[in-house]
């Protein structure tokens, strides 16, 4: 959208895209001014004014949301902006595990990577700034608890989608870099491990040439995992499924094996990082 539109194109546009800094017609229905408040609210919560905040509205409104007489174009650039923003997230973590971790080969810096960018980081980063909140859905999708994940996690990335195309690589980096911080140490990386069962096998495969032995009985919540390693290390694990408890199981055992020298040495040997700040 160009800075030097005539009121007539601007009439023209859809009306979630008239939202622009001082400019918000009075004939804007009360569904549009409910989004003129929620980009109002995103921009206060991340600090970071738009130069066109009716873009948001792509990142904010669910296909689903009533009253989008666009809604076929707009789910596309929705999903476009996810793909975008997916791009860029990866780009500057990347870039950050790079500079951070000067010694690391390829194979630790692309775990590191995989865990930073997993849907369960993206979450936890999501839930802590009460994204939901700005995201206006239809009334089924309100209802829809295992969903609620993915959408704020496309949300989030949409977001920042939108937020490179409208301020640029600097802002969006100092926005990612400022909200993924607490998880870029080599510790709290590895409690968020999507996937601890891998880093588990990968570790004791390294270090002592054999596999984790796991074993899961039935309980009155679901099952109880046991994982042992060497007969020596154990981890226990409760979940409502047999792969929920051994991931748990895993997490245990990992949260152990930290605190052992040999777990020093593996990364070592592994990445040759140095501690992040």
């Amino acid at each position: 959208m160009t800075e030097h539109l005539t009121r007539s194109q601007f009439l023209a546009l859809p009306s979630f895209l008239q939202i622009k800094s001082g400019f918000v017609d009075k004939r804007l229905s009360m569904t549009d001014r409910l989004i003129h408040q929620h980009i109002k609210r995103i921009q206060k919560k991340i600090k970071i004014r738009f130069k066109h905040p009716g873009k948001l509205a792509f990142a904010l409104i669910h296909a689903s949301y009533p009253g989008q007489a666009h809604r076929e174009k707009h789910a596309m650039t929705y999903e476009r902006l996810e793909f975008f923003g997916d791009a860029i997230l990866n780009f500057i973590i990347c870039q950050e595990l790079y500079r951070r971790f000067p010694n690391a080969n390829e194979g630790a810096l692309s775990r590191l990577r995989s865990t930073l960018v997993s849907r369960k980081v993206l979450s936890l980063i999501a839930r802590r700034m009460s994204l939901k909140k700005f995201i206006l859905l239809g009334k089924e999708e309100k209802h829809q608890a295992g969903y609620q994940s993915k959408l704020i996690t496309d949300a989030l990335e949409a977001l920042i989608g939108v937020m490179y195309q409208d301020r640029g690589l600097a802002v969006t980096k100092q926005f990612i870099i400022k909200h993924w911080h607490p998880y870029l140490n080599q510790k709290k990386i590895y409690q968020v491990d999507p996937n601890p069962k891998s880093t588990l096998q990968e570790i004791s495969q390294r270090l002592f040439h054999h596999l984790p032995h796991y074993t899961t009985q039935p309980n009155q919540n679901g099952f109880q995992a046991t994982v042992r390693l060497q007969r020596q290390m154990m981890g226990k694990g409760n979940g409502k499924s047999k792969q929920e408890a051994e991931a748990e199981a895993a997490q245990d055992l990992l949260k152990k094996f930290r605190t052992r020298k040999s777990y020093s040495r593996f990364w070592k040997r592994d990445s040759k990082s140095v501690s992040p700040d």
